[in-house]
């Protein structure tokens, strides 16, 4: 509180916690499924508090919702709420009427199940590209007729189709809390959060259960595979027959073959590869070598007959063994 210095009075400042606004939020961008389950989520804990303190806000719409740095979804705007009691009869018209129950646009008795009817008419048109119950998705412009016609077929109540981008477990959901008849809605905000809850966590669920029932059947098929094989049962009152045992053929042992290596045959003038280490070990062995005569020697017979550098270095030695 701060006192003014010139006259009698005081200002009130109260520090709140630092807000977007929803339509800011939604600027440039679509929500998914599981955003809007959220949103839906923290606003029906929104209407339980409320509900705790006898509170109804009677105008709940997308201009008073807020986003808090953490990604969480408030409700505000408590100008034309009021206090009530268990069954509230000719209360005032007050609200916006594009989100507004069908009971407080005829001036029949409400309760606080008529938030829950705005906050679905909200869930709805996020899930209808932006767009109200009965308006034409088609249309690129939206009259003011277009939206009287709207909202009379709704107030009239007309049976709502559902969301086009909502899956058919959340259009469900919706359509409930959209219901016109007030005995058909959500009776509790509890209820719907619950739920809204259960469809968030169900499909991860839904993929667990799956996966344990196709283990638990694949079990289920080889024990059933295994006592087909182990037991045979037998029909009462048939006939046991007798097996015939079938001689069995004698069997003759068998010795096992030797294979036996065969040597190849060579031909007196034929050589082997240089690369391979006998050939070359027996070269100068076993080669038959021309002699002036025309007969055929080795080289042990005489190795003064041999190859030109062999000879020479013998007759060298010779004559050094001579002179000597």
């Amino acid at each position: 509180m701060v006192e003014y210095l010139d006259e009698i009075g005081w200002d009130i400042y109260i520090r709140m916690e630092y807000l977007t606004s929803f339509m800011d939020y939604c600027t440039g961008k679509e929500l998914t499924e599981k955003e809007v389950m959220k949103l839906g989520c923290d606003l029906s804990m929104a209407l339980i508090y409320c509900r705790k303190l006898n509170i109804i806000h009677r105008d709940i719409k997308p201009e008073n919702i807020f986003v808090s740095r953490f990604g969480d979804f408030k409700l505000g705007d408590f100008g034309i709420a009021r206090e009530q009691a268990h069954t509230v009869g000719n209360m005032s018209k007050k609200g916006t009427y594009s989100y507004m129950a069908p009971e407080i646009y005829k001036g029949e008795k409400y309760d606080s199940s008529i938030d829950i009817y705005s906050l679905g008419i909200v869930l709805y048109k996020l899930m209808n590209q932006n767009r109200l119950p009965f308006l034409s998705l088609d249309k690129q412009l939206i009259t003011y007729r277009d939206k009287e016609n709207a909202l009379a077929r709704r107030m009239a109540g007309e049976k709502m189709p559902a969301p086009s981008r909502a899956s058919a477990a959340f259009s469900h959901i919706i359509l409930k809390a959209c219901a016109y008849d007030p005995q058909k809605r959500y009776r509790k905000p509890e209820d719907m959060l619950q739920d809204l809850e259960s469809l968030r966590i169900a499909p991860v669920n839904a993929a667990k259960e799956w996966e344990r029932s196709q283990w638990q059947l694949a079990d289920a098929r080889d024990i059933e595979q295994r006592h087909q094989k182990n037991y045979v049962v037998e029909e009462p009152g048939a006939e046991k027959m007798e097996r015939t045992q079938v001689a069995e053929e004698p069997q003759i042992e068998k010795k096992p073959s030797v294979r036996k290596k065969r040597r190849r045959k060579r031909t007196p003038g034929t050589q082997r590869s240089r690369s391979h280490p006998k050939a070359f070990a027996k070269k100068t062995d076993q080669r038959q070598l021309p002699d002036r005569s025309g007969r055929h020697r080795s080289r042990r017979e005489g190795f003064l007959h041999g190859p030109f550098p062999l000879r020479l270095w013998c007759w060298q030695h010779a004559l050094l063994l001579a002179f000597m």
